[in-house]
């Protein structure tokens, strides 16, 4: 089996040299041009280490969704085979990917709210309508509540991973934000991807809430929240380097928390590209809180970094 894989990675290696356009190495894949879908920004990964769960050579693109095996991509990009692993052109299905079918509709069920476009004029939390809508922020009625609310839908590329639910306005006793069920958080919670996406920058912002997220992309900065502290691990770190940053910063809450969070993207996110943790000065409590000062000082050690 091991001359199989050793033939198999060099044809992969020349097809990929044949491919050729926009390519980066991260970790265990390489990123190239999805052959699938119109895009400028590598957002398909091959994989390219052999004894994995994964056969090598298998690749999933995290900006269309496509995957499938070597011979799928090899047959389209019109370049070698690997004649012996014609089986795994099926078996390649056993992907550690959630392809469970999600549409808004059946978000909003599951949620039990109704939707509604949010008005341009109408602003969330200090944050603009126009704001809230470029992070595809919808109006909710919450039925058993009664209130009305933003539904902030996931998106990775073009398909819907989950939803975060946020009260229109900041209430005692109730949780800050309600995700649809299911484990799509820890592998696809990153609130501000598409938006990080579009923004083409070599570097963004990690953060850990969506409001955190919001405050500096308004400011222009590219960032992108994890959905929680404990919300970070190695496939969340595979996804982001489909978006080949330089570097990424990583800006947390100044809590315990927050240290973890510091420490955890640091370890995961280094593999893949250089990764710098800021702290907030010591009266800011989070990223949502920082002043206008704070904005420009980040946007200084940005450009030096």
């Amino acid at each position: 089996m091991s001359n199989i894989s050793d033939s198999a990675h060099e044809i992969i290696a020349e097809g990929l040299r044949t491919i050729g356009g926009k390519q980066k190495p991260a970790n265990d894949h390489i990123m190239i041009i999805c052959p699938f879908h119109d895009e400028n920004t590598p957002s398909c990964g091959v994989y390219m280490a052999s004894g994995m769960s994964l056969p090598i050579g298998s690749w999933h693109c995290f900006g269309c969704g496509e995957k499938g095996s070597w011979n799928r991509l090899a047959e389209k990009c019109g370049v070698g085979k690997i004649k012996e692993w014609s089986t795994y052109t099926t078996g390649i299905q056993s992907i550690s990917i959630d392809d469970e079918y999600m549409t808004l509709n059946r978000m909003t069920r599951m949620m039990n709210v109704d939707a509604n476009e949010w008005p341009d004029d109408m602003d969330w939390r200090g944050f603009t309508g126009k704001l809230v809508k470029r992070a595809d922020g919808i109006m909710v009625h919450d039925r058993q509540l009664n209130s009305i609310g933003v539904l902030f839908p996931i998106y990775i590329g073009n398909s819907l991973k989950g939803g975060v639910k946020a009260a229109y306005e900041k209430q005692k006793h109730l949780l800050s934000y309600v995700t649809t069920k299911g484990n799509w958080v820890a592998k696809y919670g990153l609130f501000g991807y598409n938006i990080v996406k579009k923004m083409n920058k070599d570097f963004f912002v990690l953060v850990e809430g969506p409001r955190d997220a919001l405050r500096l992309i308004s400011n222009g900065i590219p960032a992108i929240a994890i959905l929680g502290s404990n919300n970070f691990n190695r496939d969340k770190a595979i996804m982001l380097s489909s978006l080949c940053p330089e570097v990424v910063f990583c800006i947390a809450d100044n809590d315990e928390a927050g240290s973890h969070m510091r420490s955890v993207v640091k370890y995961e996110m280094s593999k893949f590209c250089k990764t710098i943790a800021i702290k907030l000065p010591k009266d800011c409590k989070d990223p949502e809180k920082m002043t206008k000062d704070d904005i420009l000082i980040l946007k200084e050690i940005i450009l030096s970094a």
